[in-house]
């Protein structure tokens, strides 16, 4: 506790007050958090499910940042996990449905899915609806493609996506 007591002092006497400047460079930053259901079906081994989060950074009003993880919880994979980061843009249709298409790039294995080395690229196409300013509902399709064998993966999801909006000063 006295750590983090010191380090609040710290904070409060060496911290710099925000000008005129900076009161003017202030910037509004969207992210986002997902909660995914995911069904996988591979091509060698029978289907299982993951449970997933997302968590995204927002560039522009539609292109994204961000970093998965998943986990197995059924379908005889018990250990299997998969991590990535993705890139994503966001296509508004209308002002409550849009289309979603991203690209992650990560690591899996465990559970005796035949990933060998781990290294996957996930494409993903998603038809989202907004319920309101802050809640998403998601639906969504890809595939998971093994970089270091042959293992693919049919891939279909659903999700619920929180929004909120933070302020930042950038560099």
């Amino acid at each position: 506790m006295t750590v983090i007591s010191l380090f609040l002092l710290l904070s409060v006497t060496l911290a710099i007050p925000i000008n005129e400047k900076d009161v003017h460079n202030l910037q509004k930053q969207r992210r986002t958090e997902t909660l995914l259901y995911e069904e996988c079906v591979p091509t060698q081994i029978s289907s299982f499910a993951m449970l997933g989060a997302q968590f995204d950074r927002y560039l522009t009003k539609d292109l994204y940042i961000g970093g998965s993880a998943y986990g197995a919880v059924s379908g005889g994979r018990g250990g299997y996990a998969l991590g990535g980061f993705q890139v994503g843009y966001i296509h508004d249709i209308t002002a409550s449905l849009y289309i979603d298409a991203k690209v992650l790039l990560g690591g899996s294995g465990g559970g005796g899915v035949p990933v060998k080395g781990g290294l996957l690229v996930q494409p993903m196409l998603t038809i989202g609806y907004r319920l309101s300013a802050d809640m998403d509902l998601r639906l969504g399709c890809g595939k998971y493609v093994s970089l270091d064998n042959d293992f693919q993966a049919s891939i279909v999801n659903f999700g619920v996506s929180f929004s909120s909006w933070h302020i930042f000063l950038p560099f």
